[in-house]
């Protein structure tokens, strides 16, 4: 089971999707620290939403995180898989949402 970010076009289509398996999910929230829109996020197991104004900080609250973890390789590339996958929604003009499934 994982939480999936998607990207949701504005006729509310899905765009993209990326999953976040628990364990992963777990390091990101305990890296987040008190970051507001990652926090969101907090409840694996609950829907959040992130419309398409939210996006630019989201993605600085990730480069924030990028830069304080630098020694955690793969949290690193997680983050990193995130931020591409958040320039992507902001690119689109397109909304972001975490689906528990």
């Amino acid at each position: 089971m994982a939480l999936d970010l998607t990207i949701i076009a504005r006729d509310r289509t899905a765009l993209a999707t990326m999953p976040i398996e628990d364990e992963a999910h777990d390091r990101l929230m305990a890296a987040a620290g008190r970051a507001p829109f990652l926090r969101r996020m907090q409840d694996y197991y609950a829907n959040a939403r992130f419309d398409r104004s939210e996006l630019p900080a989201l993605r600085a609250e990730l480069t924030a995180i990028a830069a304080a973890i630098r020694a955690d390789a793969a949290l690193g590339a997680l983050v990193a898989r995130l931020q591409a996958f958040v320039d992507d929604a902001i690119a689109r003009g397109a909304d972001l949402a975490a689906y528990a499934d």
